[in-house]
């Protein structure tokens, strides 16, 4: 009786088999290599490191086996280990691969104009921008990681956002000049037209250092055209009342350019009267008091003598939109209008350059009669921004 339990007990206490466990470290560095193979070939056994570098196997008949432990980037190592009644415990440590390569060089050549640095930017320039659209968000639609916030149509409240940032994000500039709002930082896109610029740059990413490093969500950056680029004009008209014109001519020292928008924007839409689930009392109507209008002005003059050159310029653009508030009770009376007006003087004598510049933007805000909001408004808001920038060319 007594030999039968005692036999009993040392079957069911014996190990179901031999276990190799323990750790895998950068050689280097000293750290913990997560995501490391552990294999037996042997036996076709195998399992990876965890996140402090920990391995184990376990039910391994006992013998002597080849341990092999690999991971990307790293030389492959080889342990003899023995599996006996007892575990055995490994210290692991793998190399990083270092591969020599020759070296390579590249070379190309682009447009003097265009900033070489390594940013993530996309462009739109030249016939390709003017015939794309006639406002900065409609430019900016489709635009590798840009996302555009549009209210409504021509001249409506539009905001830009970059790889999933906000708007207050996002940093926009007329040449070096920012444009973002001093209380709350976005940008009013939508009553900002093409005509006065060349060229629309988006940056992603790495910020260029000459943005001051501002904008963790990207920069828009918009560029005027440069003296001596010709004459050119355009002339359109769209549904809903829309009319445009733009004419730039430019000389070597002087530049003048101006633009004027206008929209009815009274489109049709279905109004639910302020039951949202009862269709019975919809009605197609259309909106009104949601007009816009803008007139946009651009100069440069250039003044050189042997030693200095001096150049001055002026954006300035006015618009005025017309809120028609909620579908269900438009207001007929309540406008905003905005002014933006940003100037700029540059000195270059000899390797010395200076940049002064004053933005000013102006809104002006009535609800007279307490169509949108509780209270009557009558707001007038100024932000007015200076800046210098100073450089030393070698």
């Amino acid at each position: 009786m007594w030999t039968l339990l005692i036999g009993l007990w040392m079957v069911t206490n014996s190990p179901l088999g031999g276990e190799v466990s323990g750790r895998v470290y950068d050689g280097e560095t000293g750290l913990p290599l997560p995501g490391a193979v552990v294999h037996i070939p042997e036996l076709n056994v195998g399992t990876t490191s965890d996140t402090s570098g920990a391995f184990s196997l376990d039910g391994l008949p006992e013998g002597e086996y080849v341990l092999l432990v690999r991971m990307v980037g790293y030389r492959a190592e080889k342990f003899k280990v023995n599996v006996g009644t007892k575990p055995s415990s490994v210290k692991v440590e793998l190399y990083p691969i270092v591969y020599r390569m020759a070296e390579v060089v590249v070379t190309a050549l682009r447009e003097e104009t265009l900033p070489k640095s390594p940013e993530f930017v996309s462009r739109l320039s030249g016939r390709a921008l003017r015939e794309r659209a006639i406002t900065l968000p409609d430019a900016l639609e489709g635009m590798a990681g840009v996302r555009v916030r549009k209210l409504g149509g021509l001249g409506d409240y539009a905001t830009v956002s970059i790889r999933g940032s906000s708007s207050q994000q996002v940093r926009v500039y007329i040449d070096d000049v920012p444009l973002n709002d001093a209380f709350w930082g976005g940008v009013n896109l939508g009553n900002i037209p093409l005509g006065m610029f060349s060229r629309v740059e988006v940056y992603r990413g790495v910020i260029p250092i000459s943005f001051g490093g501002s904008g963790t969500g990207g920069v828009v950056r918009l560029v005027t055209p440069k003296l001596g680029t010709g004459r050119y004009g355009t002339v359109m008209s769209g549904s809903f009342g829309t009319i445009g014109a733009f004419f730039l001519t430019s000389r070597r020292n002087a530049l003048f350019g101006m633009e004027y928008l206008r929209a009815e924007n009274d489109y049709p839409f279905l109004d639910d009267n302020g039951t949202r689930y009862n269709p019975e009392d919809d009605v197609w109507t259309r909106r009104y008091n949601n007009d816009f209008s803008s007139a946009s002005l651009l100069a440069k003059l250039s003044l050189s003598t042997e030693w200095t050159e001096l150049s001055l310029w002026n954006v300035s653009i006015r618009s005025e939109k017309g809120l028609p508030g909620v579908g269900s009770a438009q207001a007929r009376y309540a406008h905003l209008k905005e002014l933006r007006s940003i100037s700029g003087a540059e000195i270059k004598s000899g390797p010395f350059e200076a940049e002064l510049f004053w933005s000013r933007y102006v809104s002006e805000f009535r609800d007279l009669y307490e169509e949108i909001g509780l209270g009557r408004q009558d707001n007038h808001n100024v932000t007015d921004i200076f800046g210098m920038m100073t450089s030393l060319r070698s």
